[in-house]
């Protein structure tokens, strides 16, 4: 029964509403495609990160919360605030090493002193999540770039990396694309008498 339901709803399409769900599917995938520039530089950065750059113990020596307001380049999109923190940290590296400066922090002695910074987050709760999984005085591992001085945030899972809400989107765009394709091209097999009825075999 559920069988031959579908099949109606199928065939119930004229084949212009066909070509409009194929057309509007193509476009759909198009622009899921584009999204996919939104967030494959950060998972590409991350990994250039984690598997180029050379890695350092530190202790968290103060935290900064920061945040700031975005404008969407869409005037249709309301400005965003998005909130990260911001680690200052003490590395375990010698001078010839170091990519930050060597001032004294906990002791007398000049010591190498670093920055590094959370992914922006929309959600002010993600990120004072950081600071309680980073709390001041604890270990963690901070990589860098020698010739840059750039420095990251090392160690973490890609659940606290990765834009999964950025990524969520392009999945669903591309999800509704691949349902509108299969749908007009499904109906457009279906056979129509010369009137643009389409048949229904009567069993």
């Amino acid at each position: 029964m559920g069988a031959d339901n579908n099949s109606f709803m199928y065939s119930s399409i004229t084949p212009q509403q066909a070509l409009g769900l194929r057309l509007g599917g193509y476009f759909a995938m198009f622009v899921g495609l584009l999204t996919v520039f939104g967030w494959a530089g950060a998972i590409q950065d991350y990994y250039v990160t984690e598997h180029q750059w050379p890695a350092a113990s530190a202790t968290v020596y103060s935290i900064t919360e920061r945040s700031k307001e975005v404008q969407p380049p869409s005037i249709r999109q309301h400005n965003y605030q998005v909130f990260w923190m911001e680690f200052l940290v003490i590395l375990d590296l010698p001078q010839g090493q170091c990519p930050g400066a060597m001032v004294p922090m906990t002791t007398t002695e000049p010591q190498c002193r670093g920055e590094v910074a959370t992914p922006y987050s929309r959600s002010r709760t993600d990120a004072i999540d950081w600071a309680a999984r980073h709390p001041r005085g604890s270990r963690m591992t901070v990589h860098y770039d020698p010739q840059s001085r750039r420095m990251a945030l090392g160690g973490e899972s890609v659940f606290n990396i990765y834009p999964w809400g950025k990524i969520f989107i392009t999945a669903l765009i591309l999800l509704g694309a691949v349902l509108m394709i299969g749908a007009g091209r499904r109906s457009s097999t279906r056979p129509q008498n010369p009137s643009g009825i389409p048949e229904i075999k009567e069993e």
